[in-house]
């Protein structure tokens, strides 16, 4: 069976990486989505690609530094278009809940920005599995490998991804 993975969501007629991009992909028929995943300071999974919020949304610094509540405060559908405007980065929680209520599966990518990776990969699988994602629907990639490996050792029957960059 092939699998069509709309990246990012539908990043194209939407914001990447939010609720509104993964809405838009599963209704032209997308049944997996793939996100990024780091860690806000407080400790929440967020759902965003880059380590700064300066390219997707109206704020600016590094995410790692910066609580949810503070991330909320940033516009990620503006940039896009005014039509997303109050768009916002969203938890791995809300992702998640949505994209059950969709019927989805998600390969999800884990960001690590250094010391936080055992952190990342703890509150990642525990939202996973609190919204009942499991190896049926869920693919966890990344290109930190020894955050692949914490998953493996968390939950062995986990699909994972290695992912690599070539020059």
């Amino acid at each position: 069976m092939d699998r069509i993975i709309a990246h990012r969501g539908g990043a194209l007629r939407a914001p990447e990486n939010t609720l509104p991009a993964f809405e838009w992909a599963a209704g032209i028929g997308c049944k997996w989505m793939e996100l990024d995943v780091r860690l806000a300071a407080c400790g929440t999974p967020i759902v965003i690609h880059d380590e700064t919020l300066d390219r997707t949304t109206t704020g600016s610094g590094a995410t790692r530094y910066m609580s949810f509540k503070q991330i909320q405060e940033a516009d990620a559908g503006l940039p896009f278009s005014p039509d997303f405007k109050d768009t916002r980065v969203p938890s791995l929680k809300q992702t998640l809940r949505l994209l059950r209520s969709l019927g989805c599966g998600l390969n999800l990518e884990l960001k690590t920005d250094g010391e936080d990776v055992p952190a990342l990969v703890q509150q990642t699988l525990a939202c996973c599995a609190a919204q009942g994602f499991g190896k049926a629907d869920l693919l966890v990639s990344s290109f930190d490998h020894d955050a692949l490996a914490l998953v493996r050792q968390a939950e062995a029957d986990l699909p994972i991804g290695l992912l690599y960059w070539q020059n």
